[in-house]
């Protein structure tokens, strides 16, 4: 895409001039960047301490498990070595 220096038309490529008012257009088309999409920013660690305290009230509260019980769950929470 081509864009005319004096009116701001885009043109497409192969125009040698600009469609709007007629000023000869450059040789060389203009590099077009890609839009990128800009990714949310989460905490990690912080979604995963508020995710486990909601995991531990569910379980304690709704379920009426002992505190003791939550230990059991802590060896998922870190990977396995590979052997």
């Amino acid at each position: 895409m081509k864009r005319c220096e004096r009116c701001q038309t885009i043109n497409p490529g192969s125009a040698r001039y600009c469609m709007q008012c007629g000023l000869m257009l450059p040789l060389r088309e203009e590099p077009q960047e890609p839009e990128v999409q800009a990714k949310p920013n989460y905490n990690t660690f912080l979604l995963s301490v508020l995710g486990s305290l909601a995991l531990s009230l569910i379980l304690v509260y709704v379920f009426k498990l002992p505190i003791f019980f939550l230990a059991g769950f802590l060896p998922l929470l870190w990977p396995r070595k590979k052997s």
